[in-house]
């Protein structure tokens, strides 16, 4: 009897420390995006998870981190970018255990520009000098990226190649797909390359909503 009860007690156990480990490292993985999330039922491009205009305060609750408020510049004063929106622009960034994204079995940081307080843009950067990025494989992952988003969007997209423009300094190429919301408005993805002595050092993906302030 006390045997039965001995093995019922360490079986218990074992399945509450194997349901704990799981938990732990279930919330710890890096969460992967799926490419044709970014656009909504109407044809809007958006990122899972997000509404365009939200509020810092507003993110935070949706993704369930907290956001570092940015500061830029060392001549600029401390700002608290959640509670005053007398700026123009401003990147958030996710705390280190909650910046990276998988696509394509590469990593990539994402981040949230604001305007004026409400959120406009969601980006991710891939390179593959530091941490989770070191393995990453940039030049079949944009191609992967640019393949699939012709797929999913057509190709109805505009090349921009700042290679051809004498007055540029970066050569850089992008590929973009824009959606006119209304007379005032429009969401655009975009997928750009950065070479660096004849290999890519960036990919960059991004999706943004603008308004015609005028």
């Amino acid at each position: 009897m006390k045997i039965k009860k001995l093995v019922f007690i360490v079986g218990f156990i074992l399945i509450c420390l194997i349901g704990t480990l799981f938990v732990f490292f279930g919330n710890s993985k890096t969460p992967a995006l799926d490419l044709a999330k970014l656009q909504n039922d109407n044809g809007g491009y958006v990122y899972p998870g997000i509404t365009w205009d939200m509020s810092v305060e507003e993110l935070e609750k949706s993704l369930g981190c907290k956001l570092d408020n940015p500061q830029f510049g060392s001549e600029q004063q401390p700002f608290d970018y959640r509670t005053n929106t007398d700026y123009q622009f401003a990147i958030f960034s996710p705390k280190d255990q909650d910046k990276y994204v998988e696509l394509f079995n590469n990593y990539g940081q994402i981040s949230y520009q604001f305007e004026y307080g409400k959120l406009k843009s969601v980006q991710l950067t891939f390179m593959n000098n530091v941490d989770k990025m070191k393995n990453n494989n940039l030049k079949e992952l944009s191609v992967k990226i640019k393949d699939k988003l012709i797929e999913l969007y057509g190709e109805n997209y505009e090349l921009n190649e700042s290679s051809k423009n004498k007055e540029s300094k970066l050569d850089v190429t992008t590929y973009t797909w824009e959606h006119k919301e209304n007379e005032k408005s429009v969401t655009r993805v975009f997928v750009s390359t950065m070479p660096s002595s004849g290999e890519i050092n960036t990919v960059s993906l991004g999706v943004s909503y603008f308004t015609n302030k005028d």
